[in-house]
């Protein structure tokens, strides 16, 4: 059933939603909502970045994009 399939991978779901919202974005500097990707499928919290803001996460790094309220904060060394 593909509908379960889509509630066990959100966040790829939602990346690659993100990817085509990023494709199809007018270049200039203006915030768009991006999903969060989190791995909740209820999840529909938002993700405020320019388009130049959304390459260079995507160009730094493969982590997904997330809300504020669920970034985990830093573990502390030492």
């Amino acid at each position: 059933m593909a509908h379960g399939r889509i509630l066990q991978a959100p966040g790829p779901v939602k990346q690659a939603a993100n990817a085509m919202m990023r494709a199809t974005a007018d270049p200039r500097p203006a915030r768009l909502p991006y999903f969060c990707e989190c791995g909740d499928p209820d999840c529909l919290r938002a993700v405020w970045l320019s388009p130049a803001e959304y390459d260079r996460r995507r160009d730094d790094s493969r982590e997904p994009l997330l809300s504020d309220d669920h970034r985990r904060p830093l573990a502390r060394v030492g």
